[in-house]
């Protein structure tokens, strides 16, 4: 049986996996604001009410609950993030 450590070690070998995973290791770091130290998350906080974000909306956000695109477009350019969006890929049926 494979570890996990190894699974990943094979997934990562193929470039656009390693894009994926980098982009969503990217988000949870970003969104993951307890492990962060505190001068940081003053930071952000002042990017997020420069770009006109509520607490609320933050809250909704870190949460998990629903957003609207906007907002979260919002968030994503005051935090310096791009959102790749791409068509959807056929799955092949067996």
């Amino acid at each position: 049986m494979k570890s996990f450590e190894q699974h990943l070690k094979k997934q990562l070998a193929a470039p656009k996996f390693q894009r994926h995973y980098d982009q969503e290791k990217n988000s949870l770091n970003c969104l993951s604001g307890s492990t962060r130290p505190v001068n940081l998350l003053d930071e952000l906080r002042k990017k997020l009410q420069q770009a006109r974000i509520t607490q609320q909306q933050m809250s909704r956000i870190e949460n998990g609950i629903n957003c609207n695109v906007i907002t979260f477009l919002k968030v994503c350019q005051a935090l310096g993030l791009e959102l790749d969006v791409g068509p959807k890929r056929k799955r092949k049926v067996a």
